[in-house]
């Protein structure tokens, strides 16, 4: 499944009916995503990382405030992340902007509770020259941390509709 696949549908999943994507960017260039799992009380530093397949990222932001940033591959292959945030402000401290993670998506699954962060290093989104997120997951007594980094080279913006 690529990320524009994906990220349209998790939109679908977090914006409430009748509600449309209020903004859409995609970051191209190079990007490296990786997981690691164990113990719920293991120091991961420790664990080696699995690599995920991953080309790019899309970011979606609802004119509610919804907003989640795919990374994956564009035309297939692999399974692509979903970095979720109930309440994604577009604040700048002008250097970079931050992005709560409340929830996590692994492919087009509904997404389960997350906790971490995106930042996205620029004077404002359409600039952005780095992105960076990590995630951290606990179920029972296991858990998963996902970190996405890209060196973007090039930022598309698309208003919607």
């Amino acid at each position: 499944m690529n990320i524009r696949v994906m990220a349209a549908c998790l939109v679908a999943l977090l914006l409430p009916a009748g509600a449309h994507a209020a903004s859409v960017w995609e970051f191209d260039g190079a990007c490296k995503a990786v997981t690691k799992e164990g113990d719920k009380a293991a120091d991961l530093s420790k664990t080696t990382p699995r690599a995920i397949p991953c080309e790019a990222a899309m970011l979606m932001r609802g004119a509610n405030g919804v907003a989640v940033l795919t990374a994956g591959k564009l035309n297939g292959g692999g399974v692509p992340i979903g970095f979720g945030s109930s309440n994604f402000q577009l604040k700048s401290s002008g250097k970079m902007v931050t992005m709560s993670v409340d929830t996590l998506h692994v492919g087009t699954a509904k997404g389960v509770d997350a906790t971490g962060a995106c930042l996205f290093f620029g004077p404002d989104i359409g600039k952005v020259t780095t992105i960076s997120c990590n995630a951290t997951v606990v179920t029972g007594s296991r858990k998963k941390l996902i970190g996405v980094n890209i060196k973007v080279a090039s930022v598309r913006v698309i208003q919607a509709q």
